[in-house]
C-alpha cells in the first residue's frame, strides 16, 4: 500500500498564481493549467510572515518540489524495517523519479495551483484535509481508479480515499492513538458539545508550530475561546504547581512516548476531563445498518448512512482478514457478489485467483491471475501468486519468467528477488541465479 506523507493546500478552482506558473515554465502542458504543484514559496510574496512561520513547522520542512537539483542532494536509496509495526520501507530513484514502497514521496510532483482556505470550508471538509495524513483507521482504501494525489482539499476525501475502522467493544475500548487524531477528537466532549463544529483548525494553525516554551499559553488561549478560567474546577494555586504550570493541555490532553517513532511523543486528542474518564457510549455505536461491521470514518457529507462501494469493501476486508479473521466470511460474500456484477474488474479477478489458489484449483487460479495482470495495474502479489500456481502444476520455467517480470517492475523488493533466485536454482538455471545473487548483494548490502 502506498501511503502519502504530505498533502498540499491546493485544489481545483480559479488560479491565483498564473504569473508564478508562467515565470517557472509551467505552461503549454497537456494537463489543466491548474494542476501543477507550485510549493509554499509561491505564497511568500504576499504572505511573508506566514510563509516564514510555516517554514519552521514540521509540515513545512517535510514538503518540497521534487526536481533534478533536489534529487542530487537527497539520499537516493534507503532500506529499513520497523519491527514494531512490521513494515519494511525501500526508497529509491528510477527514471528520474523518487519512488518509495509504503511511503509515497512523489505525491508532491503534481498538485493544483488554486488556493483553498480551510477556514472557509465546513468543519467536515476542513477535517478531511487533515485526515488525509493524520487519520489511519484500521484500513485505508483508494477508490477505484484513484491515487493519493487525486485528493483536492475542499472536496470530500471519501471521493478519493475511504478510511475504515474495526468497531471497538466495551470490553476492549480503543487503545491505538497514533495517527488517530480525528477519531479521538470525535469522542471528546468538546467535539460532541459543539455539534460537531469543532475541527482540527479550531486549535491548530497549520502555518504555526509554537515553540515549547510558548505551547502552554498558545493552546490555553485556544481552550479559552470556548471555556473560561472558571471552567477549571482545580484552584489556580494548585494548577500553577503542576508539572506544567497552568497548562490546560498537559492535564486534559496528556502525552505519551511513541513506541513506533524514536524520540517522539503523541498527544491524546480525546480531551479528557480526568485521566480515568470512560469512553462515551457513542464510541460503541458508530456502525450503521448499511455497514454494521465497520466504522466509516470519513463518509461523504450528507451520506453518512451509505455503505462504501463493494470494490472498496472487498479490498478493506481482504486487508483486515490477516489480523481480524472474523472478516473472512464477509470478504468471500462481497467477492461472490462482485463475481456476478463486476467479473471483469482486475481486482475481482485477482481476488478470485487468490481464492482458487488457496482452494487448490490451480488451473483456474492461473487464468484469473493472468487476467488480473493483463487488465489492471500490475501488483507484485499477483505475480507471486501466479508463480506459486504455476509451480504447483509443474510449470516452473514459466514461474521463473513471471518472477523475473515482477522483479523488473519492483526492483527493490528484497523478498521478491530472493524468491526469483530460489526458483532459478530449482530449474537449475545457475548462471542467471548467480547473476541475480550479485544484483541482490549490490542492492541490499546490509543483507549480505
Amino acid at each position: 500500500m502506498w501511503f502519502a506523507l504530505v498533502v498540499s493546500i491546493f485544489a481545483p478552482g480559479i488560479s491565483v498564481h498564473a504569473q508564478f506558473l508562467g515565470n517557472n515554465g509551467i505552461t503549454g502542458s497537456t494537463k489543466a493549467p491548474a494542476s501543477e504543484y507550485v510549493g509554499s514559496s509561491a505564497c511568500a510574496d504576499c504572505h511573508q510572515e506566514i510563509y516564514r512561520d510555516y517554514s519552521r513547522t514540521g509540515m513545512g520542512r517535510s514538503t518540497s518540489l521534487i526536481t533534478p537539483e533536489f534529487l542530487k542532494s537527497w539520499p537516493t536509496s534507503a532500506s529499513l524495517s520497523d519491527k514494531n509495526t512490521g513494515l519494511h520501507f525501500d526508497v529509491y530513484v528510477r527514471d528520474a523519479h523518487m519512488l518509495a514502497h509504503q511511503i509515497g514521496l512523489e505525491n508532491e510532483q503534481v498538485h493544483d495551483s488554486s488556493i483553498v482556505n480551510p477556514a472557509s470550508l465546513t468543519p467536515a471538509l476542513a477535517n478531511n484535509i487533515c485526515m488525509s495524513c493524520h487519520q489511519t483507521g484500521d484500513v485505508r482504501v483508494l477508490k477505484p481508479g484513484k491515487d493519493y494525489k487525486d485528493f483536492r482539499p475542499g472536496t470530500p476525501l471519501d471521493d478519493t480515499l475511504t478510511i475504515l475502522m474495526v468497531p471497538p467493544k466495551r470490553e476492549s475500548p480503543p487503545q491505538q492513538d497514533l495517527l488517530e487524531h480525528y477519531y479521538s477528537m470525535t469522542l471528546s466532549k468538546c467535539f460532541r458539545g459543539s455539534g460537531e463544529k469543532l475541527s482540527c483548525i479550531s486549535c491548530h494553525d497549520p502555518h504555526v508550530e509554537p515553540r515549547p516554551e510558548e505551547a502552554a499559553a498558545y493552546f490555553k488561549k485556544k481552550c479559552l475561546a470556548c471555556h473560561t478560567e472558571k471552567s477549571c474546577t482545580l484552584p489556580l494555586q494548585i494548577r500553577e504547581h503542576q508539572r506544567q504550570s497552568d497548562d490546560c493541555a498537559d492535564c486534559h490532553m496528556q502525552k505519551r512516548d511513541v513506541r513506533e517513532i524514536s524520540h517522539s511523543s503523541i498527544t491524546n486528542h480525546r480531551i479528557l476531563a480526568r485521566p480515568d474518564e470512560p469512553f462515551p457510549d457513542i464510541a460503541f455505536q458508530q456502525s450503521t445498518p448499511a455497514l454494521p461491521d465497520l466504522i466509516h470514518l470519513n463518509p461523504r457529507p450528507g451520506k453518512t448512512d451509505a455503505a462504501p462501494p463493494a470494490l472498496v469493501l472487498l479490498q478493506a476486508y481482504g486487508e483486515l482478514v490477516e489480523k481480524y479473521p472474523q472478516y473472512l466470511d464477509r470478504y468471500y460474500a462481497v467477492l461472490d457478489q462482485l463475481a456476478s456484477s463486476d467479473a471483469n474488474n482486475p481486482l475481482v479477478q485477482g481476488a478470485l485467483g487468490n481464492r482458487d489458489l488457496q482452494a487448490g484449483k490451480y488451473e483456474t487460479a492461473i487464468e484469473h491471475l493472468r487476467r488480473a495482470i493483463n487488465q489492471g495495474p500490475p501488483k507484485t502479489i499477483l505475480y507471486t501468486e501466479l508463480a506459486d500456481a504455476l509451480v504447483r502444476v509443474d510449470r516452473a520455467v514459466e514461474a521463473v519468467e513471471v518472477l523475473q517480470q515482477a522483479s523488473d517492475r519492483d526492483p527493490f523488493n528484497a523478498e521478491l528477488r530472493k524468491r526469483l533466485i530460489v526458483q532459478l536454482i530449482q530449474v537449475k538455471n545457475f548462471t542467471n541465479a548467480k547473476k541475480e545473487m550479485e544484483i541482490y548483494v549490490q542492492r541490499f548490502p546490509a543483507d549480505s
